[in-house]
């Protein structure tokens, strides 16, 4: 019988991050998202990010698109909600967090799906999109 050497590489957790947050304000979701991204790649994880379109003059006509200026993968899209299941099921993640003006709406297809999913509530605005009434615990 042969044991696994002590050193054998152990699969890099593969974190996606859905971001409906918009970037007005001192601090948005969106950049305390891209700043941990930023330390979880370079202690040499694998973050990716799926986050709306940025706000710019002229209007780009593209629904989603990958960019490049960051060293991870990160996604834009106009409809980050409808787009994040499918996403989940191209990158493969091992685990999905939600944050941004409506992380729980963004986390409950993701668990109809069967992904592992946390969401994060960057501050205290995002606590206003906590349903009233029965909360859904998974």
């Amino acid at each position: 019988m042969t044991h696994p050497h002590p050193t054998a590489s152990i699969p890099v957790p593969r974190i996606l991050f859905v971001c409906n947050a918009d970037t007005h304000g001192a601090v948005s979701a969106l950049d305390v998202c891209h700043r941990l991204c930023d330390a979880l790649a370079a202690h040499g994880m694998q973050p990716m990010v799926l986050q709306q379109w940025p706000i710019t003059p002229q209007v780009d006509p593209r629904p989603a698109a990958r960019t490049q200026e960051y060293p991870y993968p990160v996604y834009c899209s106009r409809d980050v909600g409808s787009d994040a299941t499918l996403l989940c099921l191209v990158e493969q993640p091992g685990l999905v967090i939600t944050l941004g003006a409506d992380p729980i709406g963004l986390a409950l297809p993701l668990l109809d799906a069967g992904l592992p999913c946390i969401a994060w509530f960057v501050n205290a605005s995002s606590f206003q999109s906590l349903p009233r009434g029965a909360l859904d615990h998974r």
